[in-house]
């Protein structure tokens, strides 16, 4: 019995090492300037901001498990979802936000080095 709790304790502390990983600042450079990625881990809830050239900023919300993030990003421009995980030192994340009656449907996937 003993054992059994030990092993989930280990388990469920190693998810949220990995979890933590998400915890930094990225940077995309593109043509049109540097797109900085901050994110902030507490638990499972993750919380973060892009910062595109113009100055614009995407809000993110959502849950974190193992080293994946999912939830909503929020801009002047409407609101979507994300989903992010976290490949060595590459951020992928992905906004997608479904067609509206002003928006077509949305699909753009971001790749993001860790700058620390």
């Amino acid at each position: 019995m003993h054992r059994t709790f030990g092993l989930l304790c280990a388990g469920l502390c190693a998810l949220g090492v990995r979890a933590a990983d998400l915890d930094g600042t990225y940077v995309l450079k593109a043509r049109s300037g540097q797109l900085v990625t901050r994110m902030r881990v507490d638990g499972q809830t993750v919380r973060g901001v892009i910062v595109v050239p113009d100055g614009a900023t995407i809000r993110l919300n959502g849950t974190v498990r193992d080293s994946h993030a999912r939830g909503v990003a929020t801009s002047a421009h409407g609101n979507g979802q994300f989903q992010a995980q976290l490949v060595g030192n590459r951020l992928e994340l992905v906004i997608s936000q479904d067609a509206g009656p002003n928006q077509p449907a949305l699909d753009l996937p971001l790749h993001f080095e860790r700058a620390r």
